[in-house]
């Protein structure tokens, strides 16, 4: 059986920029969400993927971070499924759990999720080659209108860890404002309802510094865009 003393979940959609933030983390520039956590020392502390994890029932870790994608894979994710299995399981074990929510505006999102996994560095054969240069030479908006295509939820159903049929899945929540913050708000019901043992659990934005949120200050926040954006 998994054993971890203390377990620090860092918790996001697909390139909403979870290895960024675990970076500054272990670098020491977020002291202020040590305190918050009531973790020390986290430079320190080794990094899992929650893939890797899942193959390690064994695992024992006195500390541990957790890279956890909520949106992967899609639709057989905590989006999609109310029970949420897979993140119980990844968490059973751990004696203190602390949990960060990488909040990422849309638009932000898109254009991430654009340039790093659609167009960006090529991250596997000759295949995966091939569709980033064609990727890569056609629009931005091009590319986001191709997200809209009907034939991506038959493709996920069929090959449902195949990564082009889940980056544009993806893409058609990111590209949509309301659709994106209901993401957000599903997870985050999820752990209202399903992850009441954590012991903290803050919201976190990455820009040139941490911007720290509680529920309700997250929630204050996506209202004033909202209404920002329907004047």
């Amino acid at each position: 059986m998994r054993s971890i003393d203390q377990l620090l979940v860092i918790a996001g959609p697909t390139a909403g920029g979870k290895s960024t933030l675990i970076s500054k983390i272990r670098s020491g520039g977020a002291p202020r969400l040590e305190h918050l956590l009531g973790f020390r020392d986290l430079r320190d502390w080794p990094e899992i993927t929650a893939g890797a994890m899942k193959r390690q029932p064994d695992l024992k870790q006195e500390r541990l971070i957790l890279h956890y994608d909520f949106l992967w894979p899609y639709p057989a994710s905590v989006m999609e499924s109310p029970d949420g299995d897979l993140t119980l399981s990844l968490l059973q074990g751990a004696r203190e759990i602390a949990m960060i929510t990488l909040w990422t505006p849309h638009m932000r999102l898109t254009r991430q999720l654009v340039e790093s996994r659609l167009r960006g560095r090529v991250r596997g054969g000759p295949a995966e080659a091939l569709k980033v240069l064609l990727l890569r030479a056609i629009p931005a908006f091009a590319v986001t209108t191709m997200s809209r295509l009907r034939c991506w939820n038959a493709i996920n159903r069929r090959l449902p860890t195949w990564g082009l049929a889940h980056h544009f899945l993806a893409l058609g929540i990111y590209s949509n404002r309301a659709r994106a913050v209901a993401m957000y708000r599903s997870w985050l019901r999820f752990c209202d309802e399903r992850l009441s043992h954590v012991r903290a659990h803050v919201i976190v934005e990455v820009g040139s510094e941490l911007r720290i949120f509680s529920r309700g200050e997250w929630e204050a926040r996506v209202n004033r865009i909202e209404e920002v954006e329907l004047k």
